[in-house]
Formats: C-alpha cells, sequence, structure tokens
C-alpha cells in the first residue's frame, strides 16, 4: 500500500476491493453557486476491509479523506458520525 496526501492506492488482489468498491454510492450535493455536484462515496467500514492491517487509519484515525483503488476514481470516505458532530 502506498499513501500520498489524503488518498491511498493499494496494489490489491481486487476481489475484496472489488467487493467493497460496490457498496460505492453516487450522490449528488448543490454548491453554494448553484451548481450540481456529484460524488463516488464508500462509507469507512467498507475501506477499513480493504486495508487490512492498517485498517486502524481509518477506524481509530480517522486518517483518509478519499481512496482511489489502483485507477479507479477518488471516493470520498464518509465517516459515522459522533454524538455531538455536526459538521
Amino acid at each position: 500500500m502506498t499513501r500520498n496526501g489524503y488518498s491511498f492506492g493499494m496494489d490489491v488482489d481486487s476481489k475484496l476491493a472489488n467487493n467493497a468498491m460496490k457498496k460505492a454510492r453516487r450522490i449528488k450535493t448543490m454548491t453554494s453557486y448553484g451548481y450540481e455536484h456529484s460524488e463516488l462515496v464508500i462509507d469507512m467500514p467498507w475501506v477499513a476491509s480493504m486495508m487490512g492491517e492498517t485498517a486502524w487509519l481509518v477506524t481509530e484515525l480517522h486518517d483518509f479523506v478519499t481512496i482511489r483503488i489502483e485507477d479507479s476514481p477518488n471516493y470520498r470516505v464518509i465517516y459515522p458520525e459522533k454524538e455531538g458532530d455536526h459538521s
């Protein structure tokens, strides 16, 4: 696994990665300028399932904002809200 800033790329036996990435979804939001923005998102538990021994980077440190598997597009990592977290 290589890490680069807020994202990581992994060379994986892609069966596990493909199964996890099937859990991704596309969301659409409006920007402050009124334009529609679409992005791929994936929930943190599915990211952790791909990371093996380094899953603590996601589960405990919340260390990744986006992920990319090999030549895939970037996926934004969605962390569960903690009590009192309104961001």
